[in-house]
């Protein structure tokens, strides 16, 4: 059901943090954590993978002390809270920290689609017990978990950007005429325009059956 609405937004391009609260939701939720429905909640991680973050800072949890730095954070500026993936020494905590607490800072910077990415630094943020919402094995599943769903959804989303790309196309080359026909006639055009319905076709299906089984 959330594949759907997220291919929804991929063809409208609507910069909407949808992916990443349904993840931050879904965690809290795994976690068994209370969740506020009327504040948006998104993940500040460092996926595994990402070429653009690797040997960037991370964050670290000494006891209930929160210190660090996470770039790339999308719609950060936005959000009421983070749910951020910390070590804590060889292990992973997952902490659930307000926007406002003392010691945040946010750094934004306006993407050319209209989008926000933030770095994050925490000054040594005092967490409360129940801030620090899972620790350890528990806590390292669950960021995993996430970090598979905000990779799936990113994707459905790009799903639906090329299949919008694709309906603009096929508008284009039915309006658009060359020696007194519309182009879409000429069949070059048209092999090319079945290869790309054919990509969209089996890009949905596997992440479909992606999403499926995960």
């Amino acid at each position: 059901d959330l594949a759907l609405a997220l291919e929804e937004t991929g063809k409208q391009v609507l910069m909407t943090p949808l992916v990443e609260a349904a993840s931050a939701v879904w965690a809290l939720g795994q976690a068994g954590a209370a969740i506020d429905p009327a504040k948006l909640v998104v993940p500040a991680n460092r996926p595994p993978g990402q070429s653009y973050n690797v040997g960037g800072a991370s964050v670290r949890l000494d006891g209930s002390t929160l210190s660090g730095a996470l770039s790339f954070v999308p719609f950060a500026d936005q959000a009421a809270a983070f749910l951020v993936v910390a070590n804590e020494g060889p292990a992973t905590a997952l902490c659930l920290v307000p926007s406002t607490a003392a010691g945040i800072s946010v750094a934004t910077t306006h993407n050319v689609d209209g989008s926000t990415s933030s770095t994050l630094s925490f000054g040594r943020v005092a967490l409360t017990a129940d801030q620090i919402v899972a620790k350890c094995n528990k806590a390292q599943a669950i960021a995993a978990k996430m970090n598979e769903l905000l990779l799936l959804g990113t994707a459905v989303e790009l799903l639906g950007t090329a299949q919008a790309a694709l309906d603009i196309t096929l508008a284009y080359i039915k309006l658009r005429e060359q020696f007194g026909k519309p182009i879409g006639s000429f069949q070059a055009l048209q092999h090319r325009a079945v290869n790309c319905y054919v990509d969209a076709e089996l890009n949905r299906s596997l992440i479909f059956a992606v999403l499926a089984a995960w």
